[in-house]
């Protein structure tokens, strides 16, 4: 059985500033949108910095989204969780996307403007300190641990993954199969090349569709498919048996996570679940290494006999690439074709 393992990275999202406007400060002037934020949204830099404004200044206001996010411009899973978490208590519903002049920027406006939906959330009580015996240090993270924590970001990502190639998929449907507007495909193109070989391009998506559906399966529960062992040194982070899903009951049937994966940071380990995810749905032998992403944008040739770079890979080639799902989904969740890992593990 054919083993694989590599890691990658992902980017860090979140925290905030804004406080409310006092009794003299003038009524702002309402926010807007050139696209959707969120689930789905083409996630414009300048667009999402304003839904992460307004999210903050509800925050100063009513008290929710419970927590401040960074004013980044990035979309992520936090960014992602405190428009859920405003829709549902506002609005009655969470379905995570911000569009232009819409309920969701309609009600943040209104937030941020005039403070209703109540009052900020009254300042915690002070606690007496209560002296305790000093505890032993905590003993360190083990390898599944850390997988175990990094899971639901990694399955966020393959869950927003999963939700471009669907929204490809229905407007070609809708589109009677003709590609009106081609710059849509620019993501996945950019790790699938997809545009290299049209007559296939609606099959094409409904396999990534499938398999990344099958990825969000196995990192939803860790439980059952994650596992550490020793240190081998072909595979010091993670390896996954390529089609281990398709065998259960044997010991082909897990992702094992390494001593080195310790050494990751927390983007690094989401990133490399989803790679090893791919590795690990495919059939037998089948979604393997054939270009590295790094160094971006063009990367490298990987694995015995392959030429072609990241930037070259022929389609067939793009679709059996584990690399590929990593790198796409960072894309697809973030809006940003960033690529993490090889530079910095430590991110």
């Amino acid at each position: 059985m054919a083993i694989s393992y590599c890691c990658l990275n992902h980017r860090g999202i979140h925290r905030i500033l804004g406080e409310a406007p006092g009794a003299d400060s003038p009524t702002p002037t309402a926010a807007v949108l050139s696209a959707a934020v969120g689930v789905g949204g083409a996630n414009r830099n300048d667009d999402v910095r304003t839904v992460q404004q307004l999210l903050n200044a509800a925050n100063a206001r009513i008290g929710c989204p419970a927590k401040p996010l960074d004013e980044d411009g990035w979309i992520g899973p936090k960014t992602v969780a405190a428009i859920r978490e405003f829709q549902q208590k506002q609005l009655g519903f969470n379905d995570g996307r911000v569009d232009p002049n819409q309920k969701t920027i309609t009600r943040l406006n209104e937030i941020r403007a005039t403070g209703m939906g109540g009052a900020p959330p009254s300042p915690p009580a002070p606690t007496v300190p209560v002296v305790t015996a000093p505890s032993s240090p905590a003993s360190p993270a083990t390898p599944l641990q850390l997988a175990t924590a990094a899971a639901p970001t990694a399955r966020l990502w393959a869950v927003l993954a999963k939700s471009h190639i669907d929204g490809l998929r229905a407007g070609l449907t809708a589109s009677g199969g003709q590609m009106l507007l081609p710059f849509v495909f620019d993501t996945v193109n950019t790790h699938f090349h997809l545009d290299r070989d049209p007559s296939g391009l609606m099959l094409n998506l409904q396999t990534l569709s499938r398999r990344f559906g099958l990825i969000v399966q196995v990192l939803s529960d860790p439980a059952k498919f994650f596992k550490q062992g020793p240190a081998v040194a072909d595979s010091p982070f993670a390896d996954a048996p390529m089609g281990g899903f398709q065998l259960p009951g044997t010991a082909f049937h897990f992702i094992t996570f390494r001593p080195g994966f310790v050494t990751c940071g927390p983007n690094t380990r989401a990133a490399m679940l989803v790679h090893e995810g791919a590795h690990f749905i495919g059939g037998v032998n089948e979604i393997s290494h054939f270009a590295m992403e790094f160094p971006a944008p063009d990367g490298q040739p990987q694995g015995t006999g392959n030429t072609r770079n990241y930037k070259q890979l022929l389609t067939p080639e793009a679709l059996k690439n584990a690399s590929s799902y990593a790198a796409f989904a960072i894309h697809a969740a973030t809006g940003a074709d960033s690529r993490f890992g090889a530079a910095d593990i430590t991110k």
